[in-house]
């Protein structure tokens, strides 16, 4: 039996990359930047998504669930909405950022009916995060998927300089000649 051809959409490697991990190291939210020089009049960035939640049914260490998405395009002046509000809340003094927790939610995903992204931050019924923030996770297209997990002030501070380096790295830039990339 031959092996199935070789897709090159199954290699494509990211431009950029933003992490969201949980405090506990077992859950995490990953976006690839997967196009480079976007048109400047672009309103999205083309991604693909990978979230992992535990399983703790299966015992410790807990098995992996996986849910991977590709082709989503995110909103990039969503993208950016969210990065000021972690940039706001992550350079309030400590103490105001362990009594407020950061609370926000973020519709990401293009307006197509192809693709959603909606991150909350904030308290969820029946899930216990202490003074650190939940998120929670919404992913909505050829199928549904919710699940959340508890981050912390240092994962989120690297999440969002992920996210800065990304957008930057995304972004449509002239070239010295002046002909469009």
């Amino acid at each position: 039996m031959q092996p199935p051809p070789d897709n090159p959409e199954s290699h494509r490697k990211p431009v950029a990359r933003a992490i969201l991990p949980s405090n506990g190291g077992h859950a995490s939210l990953r976006i690839d930047f997967v196009e480079r020089g976007l048109p400047k009049e672009s309103p999205d960035r083309m991604t693909d998504l990978e979230i992992v939640v535990p399983n703790w049914d299966s015992g410790y260490p807990p098995q992996r669930c996986q849910i991977k998405i590709r082709g989503l395009r995110l909103r990039t002046e969503q993208l950016r909405a969210m990065l000021h509000a972690l940039d706001t809340w992550l350079n309030l003094p400590i103490d105001q950022v362990f009594h407020n927790k950061f609370t926000g939610a973020f519709e990401l995903g293009s307006e197509t009916r192809h693709g959603r992204l909606l991150l909350s931050f904030g308290d969820r019924e029946g899930r216990i995060s202490g003074s650190n923030p939940l998120v929670s996770i919404l992913i909505q297209g050829a199928m549904r998927a919710e699940c959340d997990f508890v981050t912390d002030q240092s994962c989120m501070r690297l999440f969002a300089d992920d996210l800065r380096s990304a957008i930057a790295a995304t972004a449509w830039r002239p070239s010295p000649d002046g002909c469009e990339r």
